[in-house]
Order: structure tokens, then C-alpha cells, then sequence
């Protein structure tokens, strides 16, 4: 269960990425390359998928240490 990190990114307002590279994942969410902002449930969804990834697990790596480094940089 991920609530707790969903409400943790609506509760600071979302956070900013910056995604390396544009992509869909498996619900339907388009990433476009650059700076992108994210709600809690998006961000969730960023961070979760694999499957449409060419790198698959190793690009979803990439995606939690992205937006592990917004949440800390959030909160400066």
C-alpha cells in the first residue's frame, strides 16, 4: 500500500522532476521529456512502472531515485 507516499507528494504540493525521457506507462499517464510536475497518485504511477520501460526494473530504479531526490529537495 503506497498511500502514505501519495499523500506525502500532495501534502508538499506535488513535486518537480525532471524526467530524462518521454514515455506512457501502463495506465495510460504520458512523461514527457524535461521538467514535469507531479501529484501523489501520478507521481505513484511514475514510479511503478516497469513494464513499459525499455530498461524495464533498472529504469524504474531511475524513476524512485528521481523522485526520492524532488520529495528531499521539496522539503529545503
Amino acid at each position: 500500500n503506497f498511500v502514505t507516499f501519495s499523500n506525502i507528494i500532495d501534502t508538499v504540493g506535488g513535486i518537480d522532476i525532471n524526467n530524462p525521457y518521454e514515455f506512457t506507462d501502463e495506465s495510460g499517464d504520458t512523461f514527457t521529456a524535461g521538467t514535469v510536475h507531479l501529484d501523489g497518485p501520478t507521481a505513484l504511477n511514475y514510479v511503478r512502472d516497469r513494464h513499459t520501460l525499455s530498461n524495464g526494473d533498472y529504469g524504474r530504479n531511475e524513476h524512485q531515485a528521481i523522485v526520492l531526490q524532488a520529495i528531499i529537495k521539496s522539503s529545503e
